[in-house]
């Protein structure tokens, strides 16, 4: 494991690791699987997320399925890795899952299409989250994150929180108004450091007048929360915030990297698809796919896995998308390449109203260019070449 660990440092931790024989690493992977294993699961139990990132990478590269996953009714380490609270461990284990190219499924096959819809969710924006016993408070405290160039998000609730907190991988992080409920502060604590999604965000508690033994005591028991008072102009948020992103230390993930796992993710998806697909249940991630193919960063890699889903939603999307006249053309093509490919493959499951409404785009038109003309022509094409 200390090897491991070295050779993480080594690399950068956004840096895949080579192997290469009579090399450090090249000596570890020939102590084979099973020792891997173990060490990995050494480092997630202590926290040694390069060592849990580069013995997850080895196993990808070296294990078989069987080997690295289907080691009994409990999920391996490496299954168990998919939800590790260190993002880079998370992605390293996704990335491994994937090469191992499963054919059935084992002990935690849920936690790849949660590990991927997560890491996919992102488009590098900097986001904060403010939940308060109401929206005009939080919005009161966001103001001051917003000039600090974060998108906020509110929640009025402990419950609403989470829910969006494990829906976006872009949270960096989190302000929570000691007055929260359902649950309450010293739940809703318990609840974020249980899932791997937001194990590791910091967390700033506002201690407002009368709640501040309940603030410090929920932070006195949780190293990644401090607690703050509410700010009041810009210049205190920015100083709390700089306080907050001290806590994640190595943890923080820049918006540009994140970005990279999405497309990354993405293209994933788009493999496992085509390589095990009867293994996972591909619908959780589907969410993630739909909103990437409105970033622009990210078109290009959601319209494969568009392709390849075949559900209803997805030929929507592709339809849409190659519709839209303020997208490029190479990606309103590659779009109509993909709705073409996923009628051939699975049939139309646009409904009779989607139909018509695309009639209904062509016919409207005749003012449009005549790129834009083409491609609408050819979703129709593909419509009625099928129907007939």
């Amino acid at each position: 494991m200390t090897t491991l660990e070295a050779a993480g440092y080594e690399a950068g931790f956004d840096e895949p690791i080579a192997l290469a024989p009579d090399t450090p690493l090249g000596r570890v992977a020939e102590f084979g699987p099973t020792a891997l294993l173990s060490a990995l699961d050494e480092a997630l139990r202590s926290d040694h997320g390069p060592a849990a990132a580069a013995a997850a990478q080895i196993l990808g590269q070296t294990a078989t399925a069987d080997e690295a996953l289907a080691v009994g009714a409990t999920p391996s380490s490496l299954a168990r890795a998919l939800r590790s609270a260190d993002r880079r461990t998370r992605a390293a284990a996704v990335d491994a899952v994937v090469r191992l190219k499963p054919t059935k499924p084992f002990a935690g096959s849920s936690y790849l299409p949660e590990a991927m819809a997560f890491l996919a969710s992102s488009t590098g924006q900097r986001r904060a989250m403010v939940a308060a016993r109401n929206t005009a408070e939080a919005l009161a405290v966001g103001g001051h994150l917003a000039g600090l160039g974060f998108q906020i998000e509110t929640a009025v609730t402990g419950r609403e929180m989470v829910q969006k907190l494990v829906e976006s991988a872009d949270f960096e992080i989190v302000l929570i108004d000691a007055r929260i409920d359902l649950p309450p502060l010293g739940i809703l604590l318990q609840q974020l450091r249980q899932d791997g999604r937001t194990a590791s965000l910091p967390v700033g508690i506002l201690a407002a007048e009368g709640f501040a033994d309940r603030a410090e005591m929920a932070a006195r028991n949780d190293p990644m929360a401090i607690v703050l008072a509410r700010p009041s102009d810009q210049d205190t948020a920015k100083w709390q915030v700089e306080r907050l992103e001290s806590l994640a230390r190595r943890g923080r993930v820049s918006p540009e990297l994140r970005k990279q796992q999405a497309a990354r993710t993405l293209g994933q998806l788009a493999e496992l698809a085509e390589t095990s697909r009867g293994v996972f249940d591909l619908s959780r991630v589907e969410r993630a796919a739909l909103g990437a193919a409105w970033s622009p960063a990210l078109s290009g890699d959601a319209v494969a896995v568009l392709e390849r889903l075949g559900s209803p939603e997805s030929q929507k999307a592709l339809v849409d998308l190659a519709s839209n006249r303020s997208r490029s053309l190479e990606i309103r093509n590659a779009a109509l390449a993909a709705l073409a490919a996923s009628i051939e493959r699975n049939g139309i499951l646009l409904t009779t109203g989607q139909i018509l409404q695309q009639y209904d785009r062509y016919n409207g038109s005749g003012t449009a260019d005549k790129p834009t003309q083409q491609i609408l022509g050819q979703i129709l094409d593909c419509v009625e070449g099928i129907r007939e």
